[in-house]
Parts: structure tokens; sequence; C-alpha cells
């Protein structure tokens, strides 16, 4: 196998139904970080939301596709992760299925927005 077989894409996922891009906060890892299955990654905000992106494995944060401040779209690629502690592993699961695999969900928190229409309640 070579390094390249090892590497795990990190995706923006669907984050609703009208969201259709987001932009990057900041990563809470360094490229060489290890990082755990779940861990939080970095942090997007979107016009709807701020999310956090989790790892869809555990590794090492191999590189950083999207830096912050950078607009991206769902499916866009963010960075790549090297799978377990950086070396080659034994056996692996084809490519398709490494993809189809979906990782915990972002950690969506809403932000308030209260429209103008919204009456205003007095004592």
């Amino acid at each position: 196998m070579t390094p390249a077989d090892t590497t795990i894409q990190i995706l923006l996922p669907v984050l609703g139904e009208s969201v259709t891009e987001g932009t990057v906060i900041e990563w809470r890892k360094a490229i060489g970080d290890p990082v755990a299955e779940g861990e939080t990654l970095l942090e997007v905000t979107t016009d709807k939301v701020d999310v956090e992106i989790p790892s869809p494995a555990g590794g090492v944060l191999a590189a950083i596709a999207a830096e912050p401040g950078a607009a991206v779209e769902v499916g866009q690629l963010l960075g790549e992760i090297t799978a377990g502690d950086g070396a080659a592993p034994r056996h692996r699961r084809p490519r398709a299925m490494e993809q189809r695999r979906a990782g915990p969900p972002p950690t969506v928190r809403p932000r308030p927005s209260w429209p103008s229409s919204c009456p205003t309640w007095s004592r």
C-alpha cells in the first residue's frame, strides 16, 4: 500500500436543507496533531448555524485544505487525516466503503434570529 491509500478525507457535511456553504472559523487541530474519531477538528459557520466538524476517523491530521476565513461548499474537502498512527494499516476497507461511512453527526448550535415581525411582549 502507498501512503495515499491511508488518507481519509474530511468533507463539509450536509448541514440542513437550505444550507449550501459555510465559512471556516478555526481549526482546533494543527497538521501533525493526533486526532481521535469523533473529536472536534474545526468550526464552520453558516447563515443559520455554527457547527463543530468531528473527525471521521482516528489518526493524524495530515493536511488542511480550507484555511480559516475560507468559504466552502457542502461536500468540499476541508482536510485529510492519515489513518491510525500514521503508519500503513494491515487491512483496509475499500475507499468506496470508507467514503460511505458516516462519522458522528456534527454538533449544531442554532443562532437565535428574531424576525422584525415578531411581537414584543410587555407587562
